[in-house]
């Protein structure tokens, strides 16, 4: 999926190659639902992706956890505090995904469930716009720690959420009952090694 693929495909390959080297890999960047209907259709040999999307009819192996930050702007009060509440979040501009990620579902139905209700100022299909409005001082967004960790400029700045323990789940997707090729499960391990990394 495009909130995991830039962050975590190239250290794994790197890892897959080092003992694979003569394995062709065919990668495919997209949204959930389509990877889970590819998968399905047999196109597909296994998808990495991220819970809470519900992968009806698959099964899914955990691979580690990516926490979610609130990205703010460095004139942001927050910035100078470390920290951002759930008030702080209420009515402020908000630079979000689009809902069709399933990142975008997940912070859209976390503020909701908190009666958050964010001015949402833009939706995107790109979570490097999202960076760079946040960093123009457009609103703020609730962003996977994974991108934090390599989109660092000093416009941004990454804060917890104060009595949230915010993340999510990144998986390995397998059609049920299948039994993943030996070079299928190398490929799940080396994913693994890099998001436990973080």
């Amino acid at each position: 999926i495009p909130t995991v693929a830039p962050y975590v495909l190239p250290g794994a390959l790197r890892r897959f190659h080092a003992h694979h080297a003569t394995t062709t890999v065919e990668l495919r960047e997209d949204y959930s639902a389509v990877l889970a209907r590819l998968l399905l259709e047999g196109t597909l040999d296994l998808v990495i992706a991220a819970l809470p999307y519900a992968f009806d009819h698959l099964d899914t192996e955990s691979l580690g956890t990516d926490a979610l930050v609130v990205a703010v702007p460095a004139s942001h009060p927050a910035a100078r505090a470390g920290r951002i509440t759930l008030a702080q979040l209420h009515d402020a501009p908000a630079v979000t995904l689009d809902p069709a990620h399933c990142l975008g579902e997940q912070v859209a139905g976390f503020c909701s469930s908190r009666q958050v209700r964010p001015s949402v100022v833009c939706r995107s299909a790109q979570l490097a716009t999202v960076l760079e409005l946040v960093g123009a001082d457009v609103g703020v967004s609730i962003v996977p720690a994974m991108a934090a960790s390599r989109y660092n400029t000093p416009q941004c700045v990454y804060v917890p959420l104060v009595d949230h323990d915010l993340q999510r789940d990144i998986v390995a997707v397998w059609r049920r009952g299948a039994v993943p090729s030996t070079e299928a499960r190398a490929f799940v391990d080396a994913v693994r090694d890099v998001v436990r990394g973080w």
